[in-house]
């Protein structure tokens, strides 16, 4: 059993508990999650980990209710306990395990709302730990919407947005952005696949246009992407053939280490299902619905 320390409502719908779970707050890393159930009927609930404190053995995690299990959960109070708490689980941030001093010459922008606040957190934090400034845009449709202001207000540069107006920057988190990029800053994007790149394509392509971008893996894609944004000069670490070949019929300037005939998922046990459903396409504008169902089909969009 798991005890609650602290139970509390962020936001209208937004809900945070600190449980004590030593074991997972000794080894847990920034990006990891746990599994969490709250009683031996209930589902079991993955929440990437909000916040962790090794010495007090507590971990913070926050949610939004959807289902049976996470409606059971914002009932639980200061005293109760979870009836497990599996963790840490999954890989941690690429900030955390990357080079520390490559990390130290990146700049670092984090966009986040709603519970996707939430694993923002504790990268900014660590970041901030080692000496590191980050820029961090939240954005909720109004005030009453956005969470954790205090705490990320002293971990980066804080950047509050609302849809509304009613607080911070008016308009969403990809034109705070623009805005930023605009006055000539350098940003790292740390989402993986190719939603941070479709959001940045759909909501704010000024931001693409005539950048130069640098990614570890590029697919189909990312550069049916890229070639839409008008981005001019691509550097990967990995790249696929075809994404090689949309990049240089429209003129873009490509550096590359590695070629492959195709990105190969996480897991590695078969083509990127990105890759797979842009393989019949045959100029980038064909690949966007691609990407699009995608992404709504993994509930990004």
């Amino acid at each position: 059993m798991f005890k609650i320390l602290k139970a509390e409502q962020l936001s209208a719908n937004v809900y945070m508990k600190v449980v004590h779970a030593p074991r997972v707050a000794k080894s847990c890393e920034p990006g990891q999650f746990i599994i969490v159930k709250v009683d031996e009927t209930a589902e079991r609930i993955p929440l990437t980990i909000c916040d962790y404190d090794r010495e007090a053995g507590t971990i913070t995690i926050v949610f939004q209710p959807i289902g049976v299990s996470t409606h059971k959960m914002v009932d639980l109070k200061e005293g109760d306990f979870f009836e497990d708490f599996v963790g840490p689980l999954g890989k941690p941030s690429e900030l955390v395990t990357d080079d520390l001093e490559e990390v130290k010459k990146k700049k670092v922008v984090f966009i986040a709302g709603g519970v996707g606040t939430a694993p923002v957190y504790p990268q900014a934090k660590w970041l901030h730990e080692h000496g590191i400034e980050c820029d961090i845009i939240v954005g909720a449709r109004t005030k009453e919407l956005l969470i954790l202001e205090d705490e990320m207000s002293k971990v980066g540069n804080l950047h509050l947005c609302t849809d509304d107006g009613s607080y911070g920057f008016h308009g969403m988190g990809t034109n705070q952005l623009e805005e930023l990029v605009n006055n000539g800053n350098t940003y790292v994007f740390d989402g993986r696949g190719v939603a941070d790149l479709f959001s940045i394509y759909k909501e704010t392509p000024g931001v693409l246009f005539g950048a130069s971008l640098a990614d570890k893996v590029v697919g189909k894609g990312a550069a049916a992407l890229m070639v839409l944004g008008g981005v001019v000069d691509v550097y990967a670490l990995v790249i696929s053939e075809p994404a090689l070949r949309f990049l240089q019929d429209a003129g873009v300037d490509v550096r590359f280490d590695k070629p492959v005939a195709m990105i190969i998922n996480r897991s590695g046990t078969g083509p990127c299902p990105v890759e797979s459903l842009c393989r019949e396409c045959s100029t980038p504008q064909e690949c966007l619905p691609m990407i699009e169902g995608f992404l709504h089909d993994m509930k990004v969009l």
